[in-house]
């Protein structure tokens, strides 16, 4: 379907007064090379927001020395990995916490704003969402003041499918 639209267009000339002048056009209501009528791709890129958010929260957590909050963004099968079960509270996680330092290099005998091997900033350089949308996947980097190390971050759906969370962390070279 098709509609005339009128346009005015007012222009103010320097020194010459006011000129007018109307546009006649046509405005097509058919969708354009953007628009996703099945909704897919809108859904595709909510999904990666989401999960995207977990992933910047996670990298946070760890260029913060906040190993807890890193810790309680895994999955089950991520918590396990580092010693924790499903229920087990965070501030009861030290051994836990300490794994995960010891895989990102950190040294655990020196407070986190000490430690030289530290990474103090996160970039993500690319992302992608898995077809059927349940897993994420984010490369970049951590970097700080003596190193800077490749990282790989895959996020998914729990099996519920209304939370999403870290599955699979790991540095490049770690």
């Amino acid at each position: 379907m098709r509609r005339i639209t009128f346009v005015l267009v007012v222009l103010l000339a320097a020194g010459a007064g006011l000129l007018a002048g109307f546009f006649i056009g046509q405005h097509s209501r058919a969708p354009g090379p953007t628009a996703d009528p099945g909704g897919t791709n809108s859904g595709k890129q909510a999904d990666l927001k989401w999960a995207r958010q977990v992933a910047e929260t996670f990298l946070q957590a760890l260029v913060d020395g906040d190993l807890g909050t890193a810790l309680d963004l895994g999955s089950p099968a991520f918590r396990e990995r580092y010693g924790l079960s499903a229920a087990q509270d965070r501030d009861a996680t030290y051994n836990a916490k300490m794994a995960l330092c010891r895989s990102c290099g950190y040294n655990s005998q020196l407070a986190h704003k000490d430690d030289p091997a530290r990474h103090d900033r996160f970039a993500i350089d690319k992302e992608e969402i898995a077809p059927g949308q349940d897993e994420a996947v984010f490369l970049g980097s951590l970097s700080g003041p003596k190193r800077t190390d490749p990282f790989r971050l895959v996020v998914t759906k729990d099996r519920q499918g209304d939370k999403w969370r870290v599955a699979v962390f790991g540095l490049d070279g770690r």
